[in-house]
């Protein structure tokens, strides 16, 4: 008897967990799924960027501007001046705590370091006050086909989703395209101007770069 009663009763606790179990995956119960919903949903939402040819003049007229910039062993430098002095705004310096090597073989080996393992180099004198301006010019030499890792690591402090970027690229036109994309897997939804990019000494570029200038800001 005590044998049959033992059976039994474990019988009733099989079925018992078994229908507590079934509770607990039933895909009518709201709350579960909703939870489940919530926990898979990823914090951003993927967005294309919104990219035009100019910023148009009523904007520009009460827009604020910045240039940034990021420069080595290239003429970035003085097209961020020259970009600065048109659009009569400030400017700031991307400078990084390492001093990258000045041998072309040994920066290209730091590049390729860096983009392959997406190091974000310490930046020096982080600016507090970069949200206060509309527009931001951000100048850069192509490294590895698309940003440098310094310049990652910079704008990665800062949402700029709200301003309107315009790259400006040494490097080529495939290279400008990859640091678009890049810049807006950074800040999904910003507003990019189409950037300008070059290959040469910038002050053989004036020229060109003035009608760009001209188009971006008044259209």
């Amino acid at each position: 008897m005590k044998k049959i009663l033992a059976i039994t009763m474990a019988l009733m606790f099989v079925f018992l967990c078994a229908c507590n179990s079934s509770d607990a995956t039933d895909p009518t119960d709201t709350d579960a799924a909703t939870d489940e919903a919530v926990q898979s949903m990823p914090e951003t939402l993927p967005a294309e960027a919104t990219t035009a040819d100019s910023i148009g003049a009523d904007e520009v007229d009460s827009a604020t501007f910045m240039t940034i910039y990021f420069s080595h062993t290239d003429p970035v430098k003085l097209a961020a001046e020259y970009i600065n002095e048109n659009a009569e705004g400030d400017i700031y310096r991307i400078e990084t705590l390492k001093e990258y090597p000045e041998d072309e073989q040994a920066l290209a080996e730091e590049i390729i370091y860096e983009k392959t393992n997406k190091v974000r180099p310490a930046i020096l004198n982080m600016p507090t006050h970069l949200l206060d301006y509309d527009i931001i010019f951000l100048c850069f030499p192509s490294w590895g086909g698309s940003l440098p890792c310094a310049v990652s690591a910079f704008i990665e402090n800062y949402d700029l989703r709200d301003r309107i970027i315009i790259p400006v690229v040494y490097g080529t036109e495939e290279e400008l395209n990859n640091a678009t994309v890049e810049i807006n897997s950074i800040f999904p939804g910003a507003m990019l101007i189409n950037g300008y990019c070059f290959t040469s000494d910038f002050s053989d570029k004036q020229a060109d770069f003035d009608a760009w200038l001209n188009t971006v800001l008044y259209g």
